[in-house]
């Protein structure tokens, strides 16, 4: 009745308006005709809006209905286990209408459940785990969008170690039409199948485990002086939340994994073996730390707290037995630390007091102006002399036992730089500071005696040698070697293919490690100047991740707008696999057979590449927003782009590509997309919690999702369905979980939350609050997840961080 009403209007306002064009022209044919036309084009968007009203208006009817079914069936059950005289009792019919509604609260039904909702349209799914999949069937990519009031600022949950959750033991309340289930606060009505029974384990954790194997990237966007060659054999930098112990001759690596924020500052003593990092503050009631750990096996040996907002600076004295650490706050805050009393020594369980289980030798002011680091003299007899520098400042600092005292230096005639990027001690007694200017400056004394200029652009790192020669990194690329006396030498391009900035670099025995702006280490060799990268990866968040149906090889798409492609095997990028765009790429899927890979844009346009060539072979341009979902069906044959202008747009792959269907009925942005195994069904998630479903062949929605309910899916990627009823805890909201995917096998299931964790479950996960293993690393949002096409490997991006992760799946 409301669907014919809102279509008697739309004809009434059309001819009412048609009728106007015709009385107030001036009588001619071709007036009238283009007063219609344009008349026309006005109603156009208020028909299709008028259209989608229509279908919520089914579907709620559609709801009404089996929620009205589902009160039938409990009061049939009622009336054959109750006692007599409550058998007999019915809810009046004005009751049931106003709960049907949603005006009434519902009753608690006797066994633990998640909440009903009347406001969202029914979400029938079924396991993948049930059905025989297609050996080609391989998986796709889901994404989330950024938006600013979909990520609230949360404290990430203390879980240095895998550790299981609370759970609840009923699947929920459950009738023949339903399951009332909750995604992130908000209620959908799901579809177990069909006499389904979860098995008595099915809430607990799985017994396999991750093993974090391999990072993709480097923090080279806002990290400094986080890179460091302490041999010839390792190098040791700073990604996401980890410290990284790279092997550059067998390329492994090892990792230090005890921060629960972003690492922003990292530092090596050579003579002890030992690295300090620092980190971003984790909010709420913890406070930043600065942790000492061991470079042979990355175990902490000790953990200091001091600083509020953060730990932007770190630096051995030269014997290894001090570090000095600089804090984020206003005052930037120093602390001078004898940090071996700590080993062995546990933080306070006071709340009131600092944890930290020494205190520090000495404190201090670093400067109100912004500091971008600090270094130790290595070079002088007096080892209690270090150095700190920033914006418009250059300080000199002297221990002596328990207290600090400070100069500043002074530029004279030479005209101070807006920010001094690095700084470290000659030799000879004096300090070499490198600005944002391109120029060095050479302190002597407390004063600048001269200057000159080394790079166009910033120089970020400066590092001596023995016999007082020095190299130069600049952001324009070079490196540049200077004789003792301040002569140029020579200078060498890092990467001679594309432009990049120095942000950080070392060197050992003829060799240089070299981290750039980009994210992306090179090792060079300074007897041929010659380059090759260590490791590469995105420099944007990466939301587009895809594994190929038959080789150990990974896809990933980036706020960069980068594709690339990387073997899981050698760790390395795939030489002739990279293709740059000119839009931000936000999802990315291989074709069954491997040959083509599809990827969605931020300006709404989808692209298909041709995975031997690398070249894109075809551009789509329909849908009118960001496209953050692409799926390719179970047989290759049809390619499905879901968008935030609220469409699912399906492409005829035989065809060339050509566009079959438009896909309506979602109210808000698609975020994820799943095929049935044989390719005849689509479903799909929107960022209002709808679960919806379409015929392929016809384009048509199915309004009897429970007529689905065992119906055979690809593997599982969407993050809300009856399949992953148990990834929801009470703690997420409706944006907390990002990324999904079921393994082949049908027996794990693997996500990616905003709290820069990976969860590992048993799959189907139906049970409400299921338990899980969890992993930190990422230090923001994990925005995707997929298991690797043999199940042997978890794969997982970074938003914030920028990085990809490959984890090791352990069987016990």
């Amino acid at each position: 009745g409301s669907s014919g009403r809102i279509s008697y209007l739309c004809c009434a306002m059309a001819s009412s308006s048609f009728g106007n064009a015709t009385i107030d022209g001036d009588g001619e044919q071709s007036t009238s005709t283009m007063m219609e036309a344009a008349i026309q084009r006005q109603l156009e968007p208020l028909i299709e809006r008028i259209n989608t009203l229509e279908q919520a208006l089914k579907a709620k009817d559609d709801q009404i209905v089996v929620l009205t079914a589902a009160v039938a069936n409990l009061s049939r059950n009622a009336s054959t286990s109750a006692a007599p005289a409550k058998a007999n009792k019915t809810l009046p019919a004005t009751a049931s209408a106003e709960r049907e509604r949603g005006t009434m609260k519902a009753k608690k039904d006797p066994a633990p459940s998640t909440t009903v909702s009347s406001a969202v349209p029914p979400a029938p799914v079924s396991p993948a785990a049930a059905k025989s999949r297609p050996s080609t069937a391989k998986p796709a990519p889901a994404k989330k969008p950024v938006v600013a009031e979909d990520k609230p600022k949360t404290v990430r949950p203390k879980t240095a170690e895998p550790v299981p959750v609370a759970r609840e033991s009923s699947r929920g309340s459950v009738a023949d039409d339903g399951i009332r289930a909750s995604f992130g606060r908000q209620q959908t009505l799901v579809f177990s199948p069909t006499n389904f029974q979860p098995a008595s384990d099915a809430a607990a954790a799985p017994q396999e485990s991750l093993q974090l194997d391999y990072v993709h990237g480097y923090n080279g966007k806002n990290g400094r002086h986080n890179l460091h060659f302490p041999d010839d054999a390792h190098m040791v930098y700073s990604i996401a939340g980890l410290g990284v112990v790279h092997d550059v001759v067998n390329n492994t690596q090892k990792f230090f994994s005890e921060h629960n924020e972003d690492v922003l500052c990292l530092t090596v003593n050579k003579v002890k073996r030992v690295a300090a990092t620092g980190q971003l503050d984790p909010k709420g009631s913890q406070t930043p730390y600065v942790c000492i750990w061991d470079l042979e096996e990355t175990k902490q040996r000790a953990r200091l707290y001091y600083h509020d907002k953060g730990v932007i600076g770190v630096s051995f004295s030269p014997d290894g037995s001090k570090l000095v650490t600089i804090g984020d706050d206003a005052q930037h805050s120093l602390a001078v630390w004898g940090w071996e009393e700590a080993v062995g020594k546990e933080a306070s369980a006071d709340p009131k007091k600092r944890p930290s289980p020494i205190a520090p030798l000495a404190t201090g002011q670093a400067d109100k102006e912004r500091v971008l680091g600090v270094e130790w003299d290595h070079h002088s007899a007096d080892t209690l002399r270090f150095t700190t520098y920033g914006v418009r400042h250059i300080k000199l600092w002297t221990l002596r036992e328990s207290s600090l005292t400070s100069e500043r230096v002074i530029f004279h005639s030479s005209e101070p730089p807006k920010a001094v990027a690095c700084a470290v001690y000659h030799p000879n007694g004096s300090l070499l500071a490198g600005a944002d200017n391109g120029s060095v400056y050479v302190v002597t004394g407390k004063e600048v005696t001269h200057s000159f200029k080394a790079h166009e652009g910033t120089v970020s790192e400066i590092v001596v040698n023995d016999d007082g020669t020095f190299w130069t990194f600049g952001f324009d690329g070079h490196m540049t070697l200077w004789s003792a006396t301040n002569e140029m030498v020579r200078t060498v391009s890092v990467n001679n293919q594309a432009e990049i900035k120095i942000r950080s670099a070392d060197i050992c025995n003829g060799k240089a490690v070299v981290g750039s702006t980009n994210d992306t280490v090179y090792l060079v060799d300074l007897l041929t100047s010659t380059s090759s990268v260590l490791n590469s990866g995105h420099f944007g968040e990466v939301w587009g991740l895809a594994v190929h149906p038959s080789l150990p090889v990974i896809a990933t798409a980036a706020e960069d707008k980068v594709l690339r492609c990387f073997d899981s095997n050698s760790r390395q990028p795939l030489e002739g696999k990279y293709i740059s765009f000119e839009q931000k790429a936000r999802t990315v899927d291989f074709h069954p057979n491997g040959s083509h890979i599809a990827v969605g844009f931020a300006d709404g346009s989808v692209r298909v590449v041709n995975f031997e060539t690398f070249q894109v072979e075809k551009e789509m341009h329909d849908a009118k927003e960001t496209v953050d979902a692409i799926k390719y069906s179970a047989d290759g044959s049809l390619l499905a782009a879901g968008s935030w202008d609220q469409k699912i747009y399906l492409y005829t792959v035989a065809d060339g590509y050509s566009k079959s269907h438009v896909l309506t009925g979602n109210t808000s942005s698609v975020t994820h997309l799943v095929f049935s195994a044989d390719s005849k069904y689509i479903l799909s998630n929107s960022k209002d919690t709808s679960i919806l479903f379409w015929e392929v062949s016809n384009g048509k929605r199915v309004n009897r999702p429970s007529t689905l309910r065992d119906t055979a899916w690809d593997r599982w990627t969407a993050v809300m369905g009856w399949p992953v009823m148990g990834i929801w805890n009470g703690e997420y909201d409706l944006t907390d979980v990002n990324g999904c995917s079921q393994n082949n096998s049908g027996t794990l299931l693997a996500i990616g939350d905003d709290f820069g964790l990976v969860k590992l479950f048993k799959y189907p996960s139906c049970v409400p609050k299921s338990a899980f293993k969890a992993y930190p690393g990422h230090s923001a949002h994990v925005t995707n997840i997929r298991f690797s096409h043999d199940d042997s490997y978890v794969f997982s991006t970074g938003g914030n961080d920028s990085a990809v992760f490959q984890w090791k799946v352990v069987r016990s």
